[in-house]
């Protein structure tokens, strides 16, 4: 492997497997002795980023051809702007067969069409999510070879919350045996 291959490899990891900062990185590289000025180290991330970006329509397509998937969603905080901060959305579409994930962000949306651009209409297979409402397009004429699963702790959940009806904890303790 080349030293320029290893570099890009390097701040890619730092920037966004770590999630330091361009600075914190700087830094690193210069107690290692090697100093590269700001503007090349933010070029090279950016040129790195663009030759990853080029891999996601095989990742999504890899990840489709999967019979059984997973999708979710889960929130994050977004700094900046006027008010500071605002909640937002990542999503993630899992292939057990291939054991391959990939993350969906759209300027921090949670609208169904993220979930609906990224699931083609002819998807045949089984998609297991949680109880979200936008899912819930799964059920009809929109994908009709399309199977959705629920999630088995969600319902769980739903049990906990009433455990103080007579037979509800019966139930939770049914559920847990999947995780024995």
């Amino acid at each position: 492997i080349s030293i320029a291959i290893s570099l890009r490899y390097f701040l890619i990891q730092q920037r966004y497997v770590y999630g330091l900062p361009v600075e914190r990185i700087m830094k690193y590289l210069s107690e290692m002795a090697i100093d590269i000025p700001k503007a090349t180290t933010h070029g090279l991330i950016e040129k790195s980023a663009e030759l990853l970006d080029r891999l996601m329509p095989v990742l999504k397509n890899t990840i489709l051809e999967d019979a059984y998937i997973h999708f979710d969603e889960t929130y994050h905080t977004i700094l900046g702007g006027d008010k500071g901060s605002r909640k937002g959305y990542f999503w993630s579409a899992f292939s057990h067969q291939n054991n391959l994930i990939q993350f969906i962000y759209e300027n921090g949306s949670r609208s169904k069409t993220v979930f609906t651009d990224y699931l083609p209409e002819d998807y045949k297979g089984a998609v297991q999510t949680d109880g979200y409402s936008s899912y819930k397009v799964l059920e009809g004429w929109d994908y009709p070879e399309a199977i959705r699963l629920g999630c088995v702790q969600h319902c769980k959940r739903k049990f906990i919350e009433i455990q103080e009806q007579p037979k509800a904890q019966e139930i939770i303790d049914l559920y847990n045996q999947f995780y024995i």
